[in-house]
């Protein structure tokens, strides 16, 4: 199973089911859960709920400086159900980012994010995430125009 993560991975996939893992794998339900199980013991992913599963990319997996959190976009609030399964699981809620028109645009017309205007919600949301969190904080004090 080990591989078969590590091969999403490659493809640039870090998110998957137990449906999708049990069927790619070849392996039995039984099999799959304690694989899982297994890769969760390691640190390699994380389930966030019953069923869907994370993976942990390796320069989050050792002790470092570096946080790994969960942002939710286009949602007007976190659901109490996510927050306590997110507890559970040991992952911080980093934020929300509430609907953008501008983002909806972007994705519209194939337009980058990196292009919003400073004014834009998910930009000004998205810097005062990574200020509050001391995530990225190079990034977060380049000024735009």
């Amino acid at each position: 199973m080990s591989e078969w993560v590590e091969s999403l991975q490659s493809r640039g996939y870090y998110t998957f089911t137990r449906e999708r893992a049990e069927s790619e794998s070849g392996r039995s339900f039984i099999a799959t859960q304690s694989a899982l199980r297994r890769l969760k013991e390691k640190g390699r992913i994380v389930s966030p709920r019953r069923g869907f599963y994370v993976v942990v990319p390796p320069e989050y997996r050792a002790s470092s400086p570096c946080r790994m959190g969960v942002l939710f976009n286009r949602v007007p609030a976190i659901p109490e159900t996510h927050r306590s399964t997110l507890e559970q699981a040991g992952l911080t809620i980093l934020g929300h980012l509430p609907p953008d028109d501008a983002v909806s645009l972007a994705d519209a017309t194939g337009g980058a994010l990196h292009d919003l205007a400073a004014e834009s919600i998910t930009y000004a949301g998205l810097k005062r995430i990574l200020q509050e969190s001391r995530i990225c904080m190079d990034a977060t004090t380049t000024t735009r125009t």
